[in-house]
């Protein structure tokens, strides 16, 4: 699969944490409790993607990988910590979210008399394929590959650190199957499953393209 211009979206990692006052879970008026109000903040950061940022202008996701709160399940901890992966489709929106997210947390946090913590993790930019060097390899992939067996994808909000690469140099990212051959597409499982597996043929035949392409893409050099 391969497609030209932006294929990946951008990708922050914040992590926020909540610091309240300890107390037992029989009493919860005598401390602050971060797990109410971290839990307000999970909800209330849908509201950014549906009603702060412009989706014309592309998908912007916020997801909530962990929410962690620790000691026991009888006391009220004295701080909660959450991670969030936030995507983008457009740099403007980015600008947005990061600010805003800061923003609600800290205003979550006020409100049931805690305070809060955003830290930024890392970043990957939007990966965009190079236009030319697209056009150029196209006859290239298809000829290996024959064309009828050549998709063309949509943009993704997933992220690549491929793209720190296109940022400096002409890039181009495709996709390759690789599902197992003795099992029904509908079967296979993506990357990231635990049962996720690949079809060893499906290298090869992706290492052949690859030597291709290095070869055609210097041949056009001279």
């Amino acid at each position: 699969m391969i497609r030209e211009g932006p294929t990946h979206a951008s990708q922050d990692s914040i992590f926020t944490r909540i610091w309240g006052e300890q107390a037992h879970g029989s009493q919860p008026w005598s401390g602050k409790d971060p797990i109410v109000a971290s839990a307000s903040l999970i909800t209330s950061l849908q509201t950014l993607i549906s009603r702060e940022v412009d989706l014309q202008k592309g998908a912007a996701v916020i997801t909530a990988g962990y929410f962690w709160g620790r000691i026991k399940v009888n006391i009220i901890p004295e701080g909660s910590e959450m991670g969030l992966t936030v995507r983008f489709m457009d740099k403007s929106n980015r600008e947005i979210l990061i600010i805003r997210i800061k923003e609600l947390a800290e205003l979550k946090a006020e409100i049931h008399g805690c305070q809060a913590e955003v830290i930024y993790g890392q970043h990957y930019p939007m990966n965009i394929n190079n236009l030319q060097l697209y056009d150029t390899m196209l006859p290239t992939v298809e000829r290996v590959a024959k064309a009828k067996n050549v998709l063309y994808y949509l943009e993704s909000t997933k992220s690549e650190d491929f793209s720190h690469f296109s940022q400096e140099v002409p890039g181009l990212y495709m996709y390759y199957g690789t599902a197992p051959c003795d099992q029904p597409l509908s079967e296979a499982k993506p990357t990231h499953h635990p049962e996720f597996r690949v079809e060893e043929q499906a290298l090869k035949f992706a290492t052949h393209l690859e030597c291709n392409l290095l070869y055609d893409c210097l041949k056009n050099l001279k």
